[in-house]
């Protein structure tokens, strides 16, 4: 699986998967990382996806069709447990010590990433690459900023290390929410400038989110 560029792991509900998903996906993409898009099975702390992980995997795949470097698969493929921590664990035994192995995670993620499950460890398994969506602040806990604010890098320059840097991309991704596209499909508003073509003919055809229940 690993070639050149940093293995990037790209977590989330995909509830559905949608354009802004695909932008910092592509953006990655196009920096030479491969990316690993992550279906969630039961994330902590938040709802349970209304599609079952089956189906939120096949509009993943068909949201990055055509992409070489694009794998998908979902926590439950690589670890049991439901925290970052410990599938970054199960991840980097995959993959062995030397492989530069990155997680992406929002702004809004980073800036309270104290809060996590070991957070303190996760310098030790991976990279970060912290991406901003409109509207996100950049009011970061004083504790993260401490321990990441000398490991600036470009994705470019992940591959030198396994771990421990952070790199902040730049580019501001659309402000697009899953929750906001279950609500339009449900009362049968018009979503096709917010998915990709062929995860909305996925959702038409097997009649996806048709409430909000």
């Amino acid at each position: 699986m690993l070639r050149d560029g940093p293995f990037v792991l790209y977590g989330g509900n995909f509830d559905p998967v949608h354009v802004g998903h695909v932008a910092l996906a592509r953006h990655l993409l196009r920096e030479g990382a491969e990316v690993c898009l992550l279906a969630s099975v039961n994330p902590p702390f938040r709802d349970a996806p209304k599609a079952d992980v089956q189906t939120r995997k096949a509009m993943l795949t068909l949201a990055l069709s055509g992409e070489s470097r694009v794998c998908v698969a979902s926590v439950g493929d690589f670890c049991e447990s439901p925290y970052t921590i410990d599938l970054l664990r199960k991840v980097r035994k995959l993959v062995g010590s030397e492989a530069s192995l990155a997680w992406a995670m929002g702004a809004d993620q980073y800036a309270k990433l104290n809060t996590w499950r070991e957070w303190t460890e996760l310098k030790n398994l991976a990279h970060l690459v912290v991406f901003r969506r409109a509207g996100d602040m950049d009011d970061v806990h004083a504790q993260v900023e401490q321990r990441w604010q000398v490991s600036r890098a470009g994705i470019d320059d992940l591959c030198a290390s396994p771990a421990g840097k952070v790199v902040k991309i730049t580019q501001q991704l659309p402000r697009v929410s899953s929750t906001e596209i279950r609500s339009r499909l449900a009362c049968g508003e018009a979503v096709d400038r917010l998915l990709p073509p062929l995860v909305l003919d996925y959702i038409v055809k097997h009649r996806l989110y048709q409430t909000e229940h």
